[in-house]
């Protein structure tokens, strides 16, 4: 079974999104995936990346 993230609204309470929870081998793919993105973007220049 899946674990299940719920966003609770503060207006009323109720669950308003619900999302999967990433295994820790999945986060850990997601941020060295991330990591490895993040020096290719900060080489182009600003008006490449506004």
């Amino acid at each position: 079974m899946t674990k299940m993230i719920q966003c609770i609204s503060p207006v009323d309470g109720r669950v308003y999104a619900e999302r999967p929870a990433l295994s820790l081998a999945e986060a850990d793919a997601v941020v060295a995936r991330a990591r490895a993105a993040q020096s290719g973007w900060a080489e182009r220049p600003l008006d490449e990346r506004i």
